[in-house]
């Protein structure tokens, strides 16, 4: 009678170093417990649970595609609004004006709030050559934001009050808490 430990170890399928393993597996290997665990994790991540997310107007707002709302040069009330928002100097408004204009560059809004505690959190939010400092708080903000053809935002803790620098965005239209942020760590999101 063959007992399981008498068998010898089978090798299932190779495993591929340094890549991770598919969903797939993953969500097999949590288990009954694992997987609760795991459900409720991305409950608490996703600020299901938060009350201090952006309302579901400026949600609403924000394009399905990513994190920025594009401000269209031809509107030029936004337009200008947008660009007199940018935390830079007049020089470099002057410069991002330019460049938008022969379609170097563009402008987009990112609402972004501190998802902790009211704290006074400041990140640097840097996009195509410019970087901003900003102070982020548990109200939603617009923040303009030029960007280019590549399409990364970068967002680097500076100062938090307490605990790490947390911050959120709103992405396709729904809230994103970011992993907390440590000083003179930095983050880079994708602009599709």
């Amino acid at each position: 009678m063959d007992r399981p430990d008498d068998k010898e170890p089978q090798l299932l399928e190779p495993q591929p170093i340094g890549l991770a393993p598919s969903p797939k597996r993953a969500l097999a290997a949590l288990g009954g417990t694992g997987l609760a665990a795991f459900l409720a994790l991305g409950l608490v991540l996703s600020g299901a649970d938060d009350t201090r997310h952006p309302p579901q107007e400026q949600a609403q707002q924000q394009q399905a595609q990513g994190i920025l709302v594009p401000v269209a040069e031809t509107d030029r009330e936004a337009f200008e609004q947008a660009l007199e928002g940018l935390q830079l100097s007049k020089l470099d408004k002057q410069r991002i004006r330019a460049a938008v204009k022969e379609g170097q560059l563009d402008l987009g809004l990112l609402i972004a709030w501190d998802w902790g505690d009211q704290d006074s959190d400041v990140v640097t939010i840097t996009s195509a050559g410019f970087t901003q400092t900003v102070t982020i708080q548990t109200t939603p903000t617009s923040i303009t934001i030029p960007y280019d053809g590549l399409g990364v935002v970068t967002l680097t803790g500076v100062r938090s009050g307490r605990g790490p620098i947390t911050v959120g965005v709103v992405n396709a239209g729904e809230p994103l808490r970011l992993r907390g942020l440590e000083i003179g760590e930095s983050i880079q999101v994708m602009v599709p």
